[in-house]
């Protein structure tokens, strides 16, 4: 699930910030999104939390999430 908005992308993370792509991304400091055949550069990944992001997720998203126990998101910027 990545949500886009104002050149800032977030990412729920329902698997986790350990999994081997969030920690590769995280250590790049880089990545590139492929959305619809559509690549995005974006850059300064940032492991953060509900709290911090629940102003860009739709209400019933946040909802599902919160049911899933999902509380971490990657925030990247648009590069």
């Amino acid at each position: 699930m990545v949500f886009r908005r104002k050149g800032v992308a977030v990412i729920a993370l329902t698997y986790g910030p350990g999994t081997d792509w969030v920690r590769n991304v995280v250590a790049a400091g880089e990545c590139e999104l492929v959305v619809r055949y559509h690549a995005t550069a974006w850059t300064r990944p940032e492991i953060v939390h509900t709290a911090d992001v629940a102003d860009r997720l739709p209400r019933i998203v946040r909802f599902a999430l919160r049911i899933l126990r999902a509380d971490d998101f990657l925030r990247l910027s648009a590069g």
